[in-house]
């Protein structure tokens, strides 16, 4: 029944209470569902598990002692749950949810058994996280005895059931989106000291298989995470106007400075990342900078901190869009190059903050390499510019310094040696998945951002 059925915590443990009259609790019949039709054509977003609650109030009979008189001590004690109600980050729930989850063919993040996930190329983020609540377990204990002398052994079987509450949390939307209540049972041949453990995990792995069965679970993850919020949030599919500056034609060198300026460092509290203005109050980084966060801190080029609220973000491309309350300088916003596209063999140059925020404006320089396609089957950029931890979501630009990318995964090697293959986000594919449209230079005077273009008709 999967691996690591030991508890590891005393949270699970249930005790007998002494007193009163018991048999066993009846055990109702739960189907465990077969895994759904995933189809090779679907793009599937990534779940994690978060953690389970066990919300059972102390005290409370959770089974008794039953079974046939010849094979098991007749006890009258009821089983009653000790602990209260308490989180429980248990290792086993977190393996049987990744096994049963990943056995019915669902994308998962953070999975204990993958050893290599840091690792993994392109990194997948995750969508939406998943918790569990156990509100309910019924237990059918068979304490057994020896047959020669009648004494009681440490060793039980029985069989366990457990109702579980599931909720699913958008890291888009930061908001619980689906909830589901399943039930699964298990039973115990092989007699155990560890009886009630095993059963309330054999339990709760079919109870996750029946979640992973929910149609709707389905459809839910089968959605681009980004749509599903916009949706949600009523915006529709109204694009926002970003207005385009003239591109530079000369070289970086000559303007080395303003490009370095364009690019900002994004503090979150518990780590940074880059981001690049693409307009005087509109910056792009990665989704995965300022994943759990609806604002941060932007420091720019001069040293001032500034607030910026998460606008708009796409999970699955891996891009969010901030918004400052103020502006900056027309001078400190990249102009963006969106034909040609980067071709193979092309100098480019990533600008950003790597490894310690003191390092801000750092340029590296090297050539792109391919246009690889992720797991999540969109087309990367690949280029050979040294990055590292703290570049995400800054600039790949041309050796003219005009925005063609945004940084958002690199390769070391065990020791932390760069291995040279970096990849970028292109800028028409995270402008896309943002919904934005760069619009030519609007008449002096007028504010660009008093009107938007019509949604147009379904």
């Amino acid at each position: 029944m999967g691996r690591g059925w030991m508890m590891g915590t005393a949270a699970l443990a249930a005790v007998a209470a002494l007193g009163g009259c018991g048999s066993g609790m009846p055990i109702p019949a739960v189907e465990m569902r077969p895994p759904p039709e995933m189809g090779f054509e679907r793009t599937l977003a990534t779940l994690r598990f978060h953690g389970a609650t066990i919300a059972i109030p102390p005290g409370t009979t959770i089974g008794g002692y039953g079974g046939n008189l010849w094979q098991c001590a007749g006890r009258s004690d009821p089983i009653a749950w000790q602990m209260s109600r308490t989180e429980v980050f248990s290792r086993s729930f977190s393996d049987i949810f990744y096994d049963r989850l990943n056995l019915a063919g669902y994308r998962t993040t953070g999975d204990p058994s993958n050893l290599f996930a840091d690792i993994e190329r392109g990194r997948p983020r995750t969508d939406y996280l998943v918790g569990a609540r156990i509100d309910e377990i019924r237990l059918d204990i068979c304490h057994q005895r020896d047959l020669l002398t009648g004494d009681e052994k440490f060793l039980k079987t029985g069989q366990g059931y457990v109702r579980v509450q599931w909720q699913v949390f958008s890291q888009a939307l930061r908001k619980v989106v689906w909830q589901a209540t399943t039930e699964g049972v298990a039973t115990l041949e092989d007699p155990s000291p560890m009886a009630v453990q095993l059963l309330i995990n054999g339990a709760f792995g079919t109870a996750a298989s029946n979640f992973a069965a929910e149609p709707r679970l389905l459809e839910l993850v089968s959605r681009d995470p980004t749509q599903f919020a916009v949706a949600d949030r009523q915006t529709g599919p109204t694009p926002l106007l970003v207005p385009q500056r003239p591109l530079r034609t000369t070289p970086l060198v000559d303007d080395a400075d303003a490009v370095r300026a364009a690019v900002a460092t994004v503090d979150t509290g518990t780590g940074h990342g880059s981001a690049v203005f693409i307009a005087p109050s509109l910056l792009l980084t990665n989704h995965h900078v300022v994943e759990g966060h609806e604002s941060v801190m932007v420091r720019d080029a001069s040293g001032r901190f500034r607030k910026a609220d998460v606008l708009r973000r796409d999970g699955r491309r891996d891009v969010a869009l901030l918004q400052l309350a103020e502006t900056v300088a027309e001078a400190s916003v990249l102009p963006i190059r969106l034909t040609p596209p980067p071709a193979i063999g092309e100098e480019v140059f990533v600008v950003g903050t790597p490894g310690m925020k003191g390092l801000a404006g750092t340029v590296t320089r090297g050539i792109v390499s391919g246009f690889p396609r992720n797991d999540r089957g969109l087309t990367d950029i690949q280029a050979d510019a040294a990055v590292s931890l703290g570049n995400s979501g800054g600039a790949l630009v041309d050796g003219r310094g005009n925005l063609i990318g945004l940084t958002y995964a690199g390769f070391q090697t065990d020791g932390g040696a760069p291995l040279g293959l970096n990849l970028f986000i292109g800028i028409a594919d995270a402008l896309a998945k943002l919904g934005l449209v760069v619009e030519e230079p609007l008449p002096a005077g007028a504010e660009p951002w008093d009107d938007y273009p019509t949604a147009p008709a379904n």
